[in-house]
């Protein structure tokens, strides 16, 4: 039974760890993700329209004027893709 409650709690502490790691997430760590995946300098990077849940963190990166849909993952390969605006 002490086994169950022990593997029950570190779940719940692990979901909750994740939780808060990626809602505390700066603005600055994102742009330096994002950077990275464009290939471009921190600088040109503004993160906007920010929301975090436990399994994702979703922004849009805008880099030279383009604006960029991106996704920062717990499990899988993190993303960002470029909007299409009709012209």
């Amino acid at each position: 039974m002490e086994k169950i409650i022990f593997i029950i709690m570190f779940s719940l502490s692990t979901v909750g760890c994740t939780t808060v790691s990626s809602a505390m997430m700066s603005d600055k760590s994102l742009a330096a993700e994002t950077a990275k995946q464009l290939n471009t300098t921190v600088d040109k990077v503004t993160i906007s329209n920010r929301s975090s849940s436990i399994t994702e963190t979703k922004f849009v990166a805008t880099v030279d004027g383009e604006k960029f849909d991106c996704q920062i993952v717990l499990v899988g390969k993190d993303h960002c893709y470029k909007r299409y605006s009709v012209k």
